[in-house]
Formats: structure tokens, C-alpha cells, sequence
């Protein structure tokens, strides 16, 4: 349970916050940048950088992009 708790604190973001980092990937995207090139440009913002960090870390590895 605490290994849950600690992944939730680290991961969890409101669903604003949800919402803009869609938003702002989507902005990124539409303007011709690949995934992996939007992902670096959200990890200079401090509330995405560990989100952005694990699903780029999570699609080099194969591994799925579930988060609880």
C-alpha cells in the first residue's frame, strides 16, 4: 500500500492540471512536433516534468502507459 500511496503523490495530477498538459501536448503536436520532441518541452515545466519523464522512459521500454 505505501509503494501505491508514494506512485499516487508522485504521479497524480488534478484534473486541471490533467486537462492542461493535454491541452499543451496537443498544442505541440499540431504544430508538427513529434511525441517524443513535445515530451521534452513539457519536462521544462516543473508540474509535468516527472509525468512527461515517465512516458518517455515507459515508451522506450515497451512498457505500457497505464497509471493508477
Amino acid at each position: 500500500m505505501a509503494l501505491f500511496q508514494r506512485r499516487k503523490s508522485i504521479l497524480s495530477l488534478s484534473l486541471m492540471q490533467q486537462l492542461s498538459f493535454m491541452k499543451r501536448l496537443a498544442t505541440l503536436l499540431e504544430a508538427n512536433y513529434s511525441m517524443k520532441e513535445a515530451l521534452h518541452v513539457l519536462k521544462f515545466n516543473k508540474t509535468f516534468h516527472h509525468v512527461a519523464e515517465t512516458i518517455l522512459a515507459r515508451s522506450v521500454m515497451g512498457t505500457h502507459l497505464i497509471i493508477f
